[in-house]
């Protein structure tokens, strides 16, 4: 091959070795021309760059001549400011050496004046104590006065209150002698009657009807009519003289019986009887309902008392204040009602104020909303002042022997007093007196 025989001949001439370095230098220069067109393209993208960078660096610049300045400015304007400033410490030193010396002054002026409030203090401290010893003794007097006070009003509600018992008492006692003279001729009228009827049974034996009263001699139809309801025989024919019907009434029972088919007395002792009648077909224009319902009542229960059942009442073991202790409780009757309390008798000839704020537990504005005129009640001894006579009670279910007081004005319990000899109140007395005989 030609090509091989060339290149030996070449090698053994030595052209090889300069063809490589040829070829080397021919590639290098390549790459040389490829980096160069690379660095143009550099260069043309760097330019913009360069040109911002060269303006950055002139503002550098700039600032930093800008800065210079800045700083030989402020240097000389903290040297003046160094200067003022130097100057106003001058001053400032010589105001306060100046102000030192008037707060010396006024230190001085200090401690006069503090011991001078120290001694207005000390005078001002004693002036207290004089005037908490005059408060003292003010408000001890005001307590006197209140006390003197409450007594002064406790006295006149008395004696308003006796005044106005005194008053009623005239005026009682006009109406009453008026009353006792009427009753007295009325008593005797009904004396010289029952002295009729009783002399016509001593004649003729007991009674054996209501209507044998008109035999008695001078009893008049009209004394027959209000008294024939209150008497009962009990022997009477009549079952209807035993009860309190009265004889005008007769008639309806003896026709309600007639209704019945049966007898009164039948009538009266059968409640089956009783409940078939219809008391509305008995209704007339003299006699009603009322009538007619109390009609039927007697002759539920003939004979029976009309009059209300009597309470009995007893004081407690004290009789004489001296027997009373505080925190006894005892039973006693209300005798007096006012603004400030109750007055209650409890069997000692004394009787004890409940003032209105022991009359109950809950707040009370007037007494006479708890307490009534004898009303019943019992009471705790809360204090005795037996050199007054005076005893203080209470209603309350735990009392508060804190708050009470021995009342000013103690109501003493009056003694009763006998009518006199001789006036009317002691005849009318007598008459009774015989009447019971």
């Amino acid at each position: 091959n030609s090509e091989e025989r060339r290149a030996l001949f070449e090698e053994a001439a030595g052209i090889a070795l300069y063809r490589h370095k040829r070829e080397d230098a021919l590639r290098k220069l390549d790459e040389t021309r490829r980096n160069l067109d690379r660095v143009r393209d550099i260069l043309a993208e760097i330019g913009p760059r360069v040109r911002q960078l060269e303006r950055q660096a002139q503002r550098t610049r700039d600032y930093a001549r800008l800065s210079t300045e800045v700083q030989s400015m402020q240097r000389t304007w903290f040297s003046y400011h160094w200067g003022q400033g130097q100057t106003a410490l001058r001053e400032a030193r010589r105001l306060a050496e100046a102000q030192t010396a008037a707060l010396t002054a006024r230190r001085a002026a200090m401690s006069d004046l503090s011991h001078r409030i120290q001694h207005v203090r000390q005078q001002q401290f004693e002036t207290r104590t004089r005037l908490a010893d005059w408060q003292r003794q003010s408000n001890a007097l005001h307590a006197q006065a209140e006390t003197f006070q409450r007594q002064l009003a406790v006295l006149e509600e008395r004696a308003r209150s006796l005044q106005q018992q005194i008053d009623q008492t005239q005026i009682d006692q006009a109406a009453l002698e008026a009353e006792i003279t009427a009753q007295l001729d009325r008593v005797a009228h009904a004396r010289a009657e029952l002295e009729a009827i009783v002399a016509r049974r001593d004649e003729k034996g007991p009674f054996r009807s209501r209507k044998e009263l008109l035999e008695v001699p001078g009893l008049g139809p009209k004394a027959f009519e209000q008294a024939a309801g209150f008497l009962r025989i009990t022997n009477s024919p009549n079952p209807l003289d035993v009860s309190a019907v009265h004889p005008e009434s007769y008639a309806i029972v003896d026709r309600m019986a007639a209704d019945l088919g049966c007898t009164v007395q039948a009538l009266m002792q059968d409640a089956g009887l009783r409940a078939r009648i219809d008391i509305n077909q008995y209704v007339t224009e003299t006699v009603g309902l009322p009538t007619l319902n109390d009609i039927m009542a007697e002759l539920a229960k003939p004979g029976r008392d009309p009059r209300k059942s009597f309470e009995s009442f007893s004081f407690g073991q004290a009789t004489e204040m001296k027997d009373l202790r505080p925190g006894m409780q005892l039973p006693g009757i209300v005798t007096n009602v006012t603004k400030f309390g109750a007055f209650v008798d409890i069997g000692v000839h004394q009787d004890g104020l409940v003032h209105i704020s022991q009359l109950s537990d809950r707040y009370v504005r007037d007494a006479a909303e708890v307490v009534k005129l004898h009303q019943q009640v019992m009471v705790t001894v809360l204090e005795v002042d037996r050199a007054r006579k005076r005893i203080a009670l209470s209603m309350k279910s735990v009392p508060d022997p804190r708050r009470s007081t021995v009342p000013e004005a103690t109501a003493g319990r009056r003694p009763a007093r006998l009518a006199p000899e001789g006036s009317m109140a002691g005849a009318l007395r007598d008459v009774l007196r015989s009447l019971k005989g």
